[in-house]
């Protein structure tokens, strides 16, 4: 009985989640656009399971920006980057930064060259 509740707990919180990103990709869309949304991606922009912000959130998580940074420069919470950081992970079958880092880099969506730009203020 108790691991029914517990199962279902961890399906509602992922629900939850799931609606959370979902929500911010709502708000997100009818955001003016800022001149950093314009610009374009350092990315190679293949076939890739993620949606536009998470993928977003993966180039940013490739050149090493933590959660709190990301959340600043695309003026989002943090709780809502720990919602995209986690559907990457599922998404990509990974289980950290770094591994979806090379991921990513594997399947050509990042060049590693990339890399050493200059990180924006934030």
């Amino acid at each position: 009985m108790l691991q029914l509740a517990q199962r279902s707990a961890s399906s509602s919180m992922e629900a939850i989640q799931r609606l959370e990103v979902l929500k911010e990709e709502l708000l997100d869309s009818a955001r003016p656009a800022r001149a950093d949304d314009l610009a374009l991606p350092s990315v190679n922009v293949t076939c890739h399971p993620l949606t536009g912000r998470e993928f977003h959130v993966l180039e940013l998580i490739c050149r090493g920006q933590t959660n709190r940074q990301i959340a600043r420069g695309l003026d989002i919470s943090e709780k809502t980057v720990k919602n995209y950081v986690h559907a990457i992970f599922g998404k990509l079958r990974v289980r950290s930064r770094t591994e979806a880092a090379m991921e990513a880099t594997r399947q050509g969506w990042y060049a590693a060259s990339t890399a050493a730009r200059p990180l924006p203020p934030g």
